[in-house]
């Protein structure tokens, strides 16, 4: 999948926002302007995605990752109340291994500002997902970032030259 996001800059070149149990495997993506693979906002996914070359992704906008997904509340007053999660809502998570994701640029809102591009982000209560075995390199903010999860696995994973801020928050 490459130069997706022509028209909708917002586009992903893989979406799984809305499927259980999918399995992303042996993809080359890359010259992304937001995410590479997007796992949406579904707390019940139980994906795995693995074996992916990701590169220059998140290269238009911002608060983004390569690979990225979150859990949250997405409660709506005029939704269907079947289709929301809870905050402490039990969720499947999703398995990310063997992935190699280099060179996320995004752009910045202010010139001394992080432009918040990371490789993996684990955001808003994403839970219960194991990352391992990646290799990030050269990733402009962070290798991995989780922002108010539990239970998350992360372990033998490669951070290579990630900006100010490498490693994991």
């Amino acid at each position: 999948f490459h130069h997706c996001g022509e028209y909708d800059t917002v586009a992903p070149g893989v979406f799984c926002g809305a499927s259980v149990g999918t399995a992303v495997r042996h993809n080359l993506i890359e010259q992304m302007p937001h995410h590479g693979i997007n796992l949406g906002a579904s707390g019940y996914g139980g994906n795995l995605v693995e074996f992916n070359r990701l590169r220059f992704c998140c290269m238009r906008n911002y608060d983004i990752g390569a690979i990225n997904c979150w859990m949250e509340d997405n409660s709506d007053p005029g939704g269907d109340e079947s289709l929301q999660l809870e905050r402490n809502a039990v969720r499947s998570g999703h398995v990310f291994r063997y992935n190699h994701i280099s060179d996320t640029t995004g752009r910045r809102r202010e010139p001394d500002e992080h432009s918040l591009t990371i490789a993996i982000y684990l955001d808003s209560h994403t839970s219960n997902c194991q990352v391992y075995g990646n290799i990030l390199e050269c990733n402009q903010h962070r290798g991995i970032r989780v922002n108010g999860g539990r239970g998350n696995l992360i372990e033998n994973n490669i951070i290579l030259d990630c900006g100010d801020e490498e490693g994991v928050l």
